[in-house]
């Protein structure tokens, strides 16, 4: 039988969690290529320079066309140059620029070291949770109760009248035993079974324990003043004590024999 009462329930915990990542890394080297690109395309460009004797584009051409306003202009019957030292002049350069392509690909040039953001999570709780439970009926709550209240009485008187059986038999079978003369040896262990059990009525045909009170003899006095001496007492005492050990091997006798 089983009672739902009210309940209460709390519950310490402590909770503590890591979290890392296995390998653990803080950074790690990211390699850095060249990716340069200045050359591989040749474009014609023309560019106005300075025309000094120093330069690679130095021209000295000079005007073949003599009905050119220009072709002598200063009148000394030589034909002028195109252009003079150090007048602008444009001219046709080959620019190599970049194509697109790395000039060297493939070459690292260097390490860079890069974070991970690896990070260790830790986490240590404290608490407490608590449950309060309370049944809504009270009615079948105390009946409950109370059927279990009876059901425990009811063992109860069950196991007092097995005891009360148990020491009948005991009293009964210790009883007829004693009466019979049998009984445990006083250093038996069992001997205590039957300590409590009394006989008060002996069986039919023996004769039960009992006493006799003997009388000391009478002694003459010379006179009713004399008082006995002190030798005569110890006499009689010695004598009574005689009687009474003849009359206890007497007994002990008679209840052998029967």
């Amino acid at each position: 039988m089983q009672c739902q009462g009210s309940t209460f329930n709390a519950t310490p915990y402590i909770q503590f969690a890591d979290s890392r990542k296995d390998p653990w890394e803080d950074f790690y080297l990211e390699p850095q290529y060249d990716m340069r690109d200045l050359t591989g395309q040749v474009t014609e460009t023309i560019t106005t320079v300075k025309n000094y004797p120093w330069e690679p584009w130095y021209n000295t051409v000079r005007r073949s066309d003599p009905n050119d306003p220009l072709y002598d202009v200063n009148g000394d019957g030589v034909a002028d140059r195109w252009w003079e030292d150090g007048v602008p002049m444009e001219i046709t350069v080959d620019v190599d620029g970049p194509d697109g392509l790395p000039d060297n690909p493939g070459q690292q040039v260097w390490q860079k070291p890069v974070r991970t953001d690896m990070k260790a999570n830790q986490n240590f709780n404290l608490g407490l949770s608590a449950t309060l439970s309370i049944p809504l009926n009270r009615k079948l709550q105390r009946q409950c109760h109370e059927a279990a209240q009876a059901q425990i009485d009811m063992n109860t008187q069950l196991v007092a009248n097995k005891r009360l059986d148990f020491e009948l038999a005991r009293l009964k079978n210790c009883g007829d035993l004693k009466q019979k003369g049998i009984m445990f040896h006083p250093r038996s262990p069992y001997a205590s079974i039957c300590a409590d059990v009394i006989v008060t009525q002996a069986r039919p045909g023996s004769l039960p324990d009992h006493t006799h009170q003997l009388g000391s003899p009478s002694q003459e006095v010379t006179s009713d003043d004399s008082v006995p001496s002190s030798e005569s007492e110890s006499q009689n005492s010695d004598l009574s004590a005689a009687l009474d050990v003849e009359q206890r091997k007497g007994l002990d006798q008679i209840f052998q024999v029967s």
